[in-house]
């Protein structure tokens, strides 16, 4: 028997965990599916559902998937899940079965650091989700050359996360076309994934296209804080926020500092800025400076201003042209990458025929002649 692992903390499982498991048995031809939900991964301090939940939510997603078996070994258990262990465990049910263990391709870079690697690699084949425009060559190759074992991996083309899932919910977005609807009824029956207070404000504030803009930009923030080391939760609350005065007109806040030659495109990151301070009472200057530079940007910022401004401008839901080389430039070096994003934004202005505004210009400068 050919049975595949897929593991995760499903915090909600969506539609993309679906297809990846239907897509996970047909290039394997795998004759069953063991889904184990995670009760607390070495890697994250907590889940914002508790495990049992997550079962359910998984067992209702996959309900009429007749090769799946949904497993409650890691989410009884108190102690952080460890793969080699639940390895063990599906070894012991199935001592003659053939293992496949599926991940995702951000994992596949820290996987030789895992627990008792070198027992996973002897007793399952490690096979790799990768998604589309996701070069995996080189860490492919590395991983053969370490290891001298057996790799498979396919691309799955989606572009759902759980981290986004629950910012859209936790904005007050239903997001029906990402997950099962009983998932959904279940969701609002438990009350499930609220917001705080400074959501609450913002989810009043904005459209649902914008709403939907700022979750894009709130994911892609803290994976940059992460990936440099900044402050998660403050690079959450400045993304949550860039965009709160989006809708507010310049007149009705004649007592806020805003440059008078300044486009009415940009206006909104001055109120914002104050709004936060004012209204929401946030004393930290970093995230207010954040939120007042985000679309022009400005020399001398800091990181976390960097990182605003570019998760506003390389969110998932951008389109335009270039966007998939700058988010490509970005993750290859971040400086760089900014320094690419300035020059871009400049040229995308010139082009469109209207007004540079000097802040933007003068980050140009700043950042391109150092």
């Amino acid at each position: 028997m050919r049975i595949g692992v897929f593991g995760g903390s499903f915090d909600p499982v969506h539609n993309d965990h679906y297809e990846i498991c239907k897509k996970f048995k047909e290039k394997l031809n795998l004759d069953k599916v063991i889904v184990v939900p995670t009760h607390l991964s070495p890697f994250k301090s907590e889940f914002l559902s508790l495990p049992r939940m997550r079962k359910e939510m998984v067992e209702i997603a996959f309900k009429n998937l007749d090769f799946v078996t949904v497993s409650d070994y890691e989410i009884s258990s108190t102690r952080p899940s460890y793969t080699y262990k639940t390895l063990e465990w599906i070894k012991e049910q199935n001592p003659n079965a053939e293992l496949f263990l599926l991940i995702g391709a951000d994992s596949l870079v820290n996987f030789l650091k895992w627990k008792n690697v070198e027992y996973i690699l002897n007793n399952a084949t490690l096979t790799v989700m990768g998604r589309k425009g996701y070069d995996l060559k080189a860490e492919v190759e590395k991983f053969k050359e370490t290891t001298n074992k057996p790799i498979f991996f396919f691309e799955f083309d989606g572009k759902i996360s759980s981290t986004f899932v629950r910012e859209l919910l936790k904005l007050g977005v239903m997001p029906r076309e990402y997950l099962n609807n009983k998932v959904i009824d279940y969701i609002k029956r438990n009350n499930l994934y609220s917001g705080d207070k400074y959501y609450e404000f913002v989810s009043k504030q904005l459209k649902e296209s914008r709403l939907i803009h700022t979750a894009g930009v709130i994911v892609l923030a803290q994976k940059y804080a992460k990936k440099l080391g900044e402050n998660v939760e403050k690079a959450k609350l400045s993304a949550l926020l860039h965009d709160v005065a989006k809708y507010e007109k310049r007149e009705d806040y004649i007592d806020v500092d805003i440059p008078k030659n300044a486009p009415e495109s940009i206006v909104h990151q001055y109120i914002g800025a104050h709004i936060a301070k004012n209204t929401l009472n946030i004393e930290d200057e970093n995230v207010i400076n954040a939120i007042a530079y985000h679309s022009t940007g400005r020399p001398n910022m800091s990181t976390l201003e960097k990182i605003i401004f570019l998760a506003d401008l390389l969110e998932d839901g951008r389109t335009y042209d270039e966007v998939d080389e700058l988010r490509l430039a970005v993750d290859n070096d971040f400086e760089k990458g900014f320094c690419l994003c300035i020059e871009r934004l400049i040229k995308h202005v010139q082009k469109s025929g209207d007004n540079l505004f000097e802040l933007t210009a003068l980050a140009n400068e700043y950042y391109n002649k150092r």
